[in-house]
């Protein structure tokens, strides 16, 4: 497939906005994450949460949306597989990670 025809077709497909959840149940909290994110960002919401006066904090994949592999930038210009199926370019993990840290604020 010629990669103009595939940009249009993923354009069509991926969602321009995808919405960050967070549930916080006590000590307790899930970030849900509109698509698959590295592990490392991952162990940044966790971070986060805990910076934040979570005991717990549980990354959930693929939640409410799907806009492909979430990764950290360096993990996106690195290539290979995750980054094929990764739509929103390279700095798509630190916007969603900008929507974490904002999204804890306001709890």
């Amino acid at each position: 497939m010629p990669e103009s025809l595939l940009k249009q077709l993923v354009k069509q497909l991926m969602p321009e906005t995808a919405p960050i959840s967070l549930v916080a149940l006590g000590g307790l909290l899930l970030v849900g994450f509109p698509g698959e994110p590295i592990s490392s960002l991952g162990l940044q919401a966790h971070e986060i949460g805990r910076a934040a006066g979570y005991a717990h904090v549980a990354p959930v994949a693929l939640v409410n949306d799907w806009i492909g592999y979430i990764l950290t930038r360096h993990e996106y210009l690195k290539g290979g597989y995750e980054a094929t199926v990764s739509f929103n370019g390279p700095d798509a993990g630190e916007s969603v990670m900008q929507g974490v840290r904002e999204g804890i604020s306001a709890l």
